[in-house]
């Protein structure tokens, strides 16, 4: 791993937060005085593509294409079936909220999930010192709105960690629930579950210089490290990826359908349109 030096101090700048009072609202000078829990206030100020947003809005309702949109997407042009696996879903957002949010964490909201797992997981990842440190001097769970340059549309992405917020040199750090158990399984799973596509659609969004993939093993007290550079040629094939599905659903006009279906959490069939194969 060649990741850079993580620093102690903490920065907003290009990234979106939310200041807060001790009550859980906005401080003055905000102007928004709504519960912090439930809106976000954006601000970005960087450079080229990124400009200064003010919105109040929960994340999820923001009408902007998110990575997970692009899943959605595939299946609309592919004309094959989409369920969001909530299974899936359901455990990550925990182990997820465990880890970089514990304060939300509530083993009440864990029904049909497997505690004991997560706990497990939760230790493995807070017992090794690589990890340790990026928890402890990074920015968590931050929201990045961006328009994409080469088709224009204006997208959104949700980080687990970024380290180095105040350099030129931002990493991105992603943690994955995978049932692989060995690295050659889960580089496979990358594949598999199109990581290098979201993995350069969060590195383009922050221009970041690297990324890295942490797995941690559901089955055994493994963790599985998959670090490439912006440059590597897994970032570039996920890009390509990315930046095509944006340029089809900019030249379709998808928007509201993948709105609707990720609202509602499937995709049926439809008839096959020639504009779509």
């Amino acid at each position: 791993m060649i990741l850079p030096d993580c620093p102690s101090s903490r920065s907003n700048k290009r990234f979106i937060g939310s200041s807060k009072d001790g009550k859980g609202r906005q401080k003055s000078g905000d102007s928004f005085p709504f519960p912090a829990s439930s809106f976000i206030i954006a601000h970005c100020s960087a450079p080229r593509r990124h400009s200064t947003l003010f919105i109040v809005m929960s994340y999820y309702q923001l009408q902007r294409i998110s990575n997970s949109d692009l899943s959605i997407a595939e299946h609309i042009l592919s004309n094959t079936p989409y369920q969001k696996p909530e299974a899936a879903f359901r455990l990550g957002g925990a182990f997820h909220e465990l880890l970089l949010e514990p304060e939300k964490f509530r083993t009440e909201s864990c029904i049909d999930l497997d505690i004991k797992m997560l706990y497990r997981m939760y230790r493995t990842v807070i017992s090794n010192q690589f990890c340790k440190g990026l928890l402890q001097d990074s920015e968590k769970e931050k929201v990045i709105l961006w328009q994409e340059p080469t088709s224009g549309i204006l997208c959104k992405c949700k980080l687990d960690l970024i380290v180095n917020t105040e350099t030129d040199n931002p990493s991105v750090i992603d943690f994955k629930t995978t049932s692989t158990t060995s690295l050659a399984a889960f580089i496979q799973s990358c594949q598999e579950y199109h990581y290098d596509r979201q993995m350069a659609f969060y590195a383009d969004s922050i221009d970041a210089k690297q990324v890295c993939l942490i797995g941690v093993s559901k089955k055994a007290k493994r963790l599985f490290f998959v670090q490439k550079f912006s440059n590597s040629q897994f970032i570039a094939e996920g890009r390509r990826k990315y930046q095509h599905l944006l340029q089809r659903v900019k030249e379709l006009d998808l928007f509201e359908t993948i709105y609707y279906e990720r609202k509602n959490g499937s995709f049926h069939l439809h008839e096959p349109t020639t504009a779509y194969l």
